[in-house]
């Protein structure tokens, strides 16, 4: 339904009682449905019935379908009917033309309203203004990274005490003098200072009377072939 003359075809059985002209609707781009006054448009098959006698096709078109790309200038293949006047068109063929090609030669012998100079100044104001938004950009970019790092600073300040204190957590002093206590003493009698260590396991576990009753190590069980007197400081 691309030709304007096959769709004025479908308005053979046009109901007599509707006011709308077949010739009007074909070149708006509709063609009849053979169901009362309904008709469809060939590009975005939009549908539009009961007419009024105020109404216009072409106004009624865009009105209900404004994105129709035939309604909207575009290529879309519409062939107009043959020896149609401009008049009859109500001045609209200027704007739907059937091809790229008829649409390029009416801008034929138009001269271009702007001259060399004022092209050149212009084009040095655009790089001027590409200049200014690039360095914007530039300027937007460096403080999105430098409030990015001072976020990444704090995170890892935090992260690190953190991790700090669960490394080095804090502890009684009492509790640690306790503890260092309890390491010097002999692991066997739990009474005196450890003060021998075994060969050749280097334990240093015992003092140096329950060193004497021992020939095994009692941390691992390695023979003893040596008791070396030890002082700690």
């Amino acid at each position: 339904m691309r030709s304007e003359e096959a769709r004025l075809q479908t308005f053979a059985q046009w109901p007599s009682s509707c006011p709308m002209r077949p010739s009007d609707l074909a070149r708006a781009g509709f063609f009849s449905l053979r169901k009362d006054d309904h008709v469809q448009c060939f590009c975005c098959a939009g549908m539009i019935g009961a007419w009024e006698p105020e109404d216009d096709a072409w106004g009624e078109h865009e009105k209900h379908y404004p994105n129709c790309l035939f309604i909207l200038g575009h290529d879309v293949g519409n062939i107009p009917l043959q020896g149609g006047s401009q008049e009859e068109d109500g001045g609209r063929r200027a704007v739907y033309m059937g091809t790229f090609e008829q649409r390029l030669q009416s801008f034929q012998g138009i001269s271009h309203p702007i001259s060399p100079d004022e092209r050149h100044l212009m084009a040095d104001q655009v790089c001027v203004t590409n200049y200014h938004k690039t360095h914007f950009l530039i300027y937007n970019l460096f403080l999105k990274l430098y409030k990015l790092a001072k976020c990444l600073i704090t995170l890892y300040t935090a992260w690190s005490k953190s991790h700090h204190q669960k490394k080095f957590p804090h502890e009684d002093p009492l509790k640690k003098l306790e503890q260092l206590q309890r390491e010097k003493l002999c692991k066997i009698c739990m009474d005196r200072d450890i003060s021998v260590v075994f060969v050749p396991c280097g334990h240093l576990v015992a003092c140096q009377q329950c060193s004497r009753e021992v020939t095994k190590c009692p941390i691992c069980c390695s023979a003893i072939t040596q008791k070396v007197k030890t002082f700690i400081a």
